[in-house]
């Protein structure tokens, strides 16, 4: 996670951008797109679409459930990643299980 909140995400884009060998496209494994945290986290991604479909379910539930008013309950990487301070202490750490939960699921190749 906190690879990932760096911006060191070994992503496929990342590892086009640094030169790992091997690594000749930042296309993602799955074709259908740039393989960066957008991709991955965000229904893009045909090889991670239930997981996301899970986390993101879950998060949207967490707003319902505590009361998140609508205009906070945004879902863009920032707030995914925790960069957002808008949102209401008691739901930041559920958001962050969601996302741990996500990679634990998925088990993307960070």
């Amino acid at each position: 996670m906190n690879r990932i909140r760096s911006g060191h995400a070994m992503t496929c884009e990342y590892k086009h951008v640094i030169k790992i060998p091997g690594q000749i496209t930042p296309l993602c494994e799955c074709g259908s797109g740039t393989g960066n945290l957008d991709h991955l986290l965000f229904l893009h991604c045909q090889l991670q679409n239930t997981a996301s479909i899970a986390m993101l379910d879950s998060i949207e539930y967490l707003y319902h459930r505590e009361n998140v008013p609508p205009y906070l309950r945004k879902m863009d990487i920032s707030t995914l990643l925790g960069a957002k301070e808008h949102l209401p202490h008691s739901v930041r750490p559920q958001i962050d299980s969601a996302v741990a939960r996500f990679l634990a699921t998925a088990n993307p190749k960070l």
